[in-house]
């Protein structure tokens, strides 16, 4: 669904340099969430939001 905003060098040009990872996301980039919530560590874990953005939303 977002493949044609990554692959558009104007969407890219504006947005990648507001990435501090200077790299688009992937799926293997929840892997550590999935982890954690899944196992025992995260039973006292509750209401968070966890935002995996390569730190966009903090720049």
């Amino acid at each position: 669904m977002t493949e044609p905003s990554f692959n558009n060098d104007k969407f890219a040009g504006n947005v990648m340099p507001r990435i501090p990872m200077r790299r688009w996301g992937s799926i293997d980039d929840f892997g550590g969430i999935a982890v954690y919530l899944a196992g025992g560590g995260a039973a006292y874990t509750t209401g968070e939001q966890f935002i995996i953005d390569g730190g966009y939303t903090k720049f």
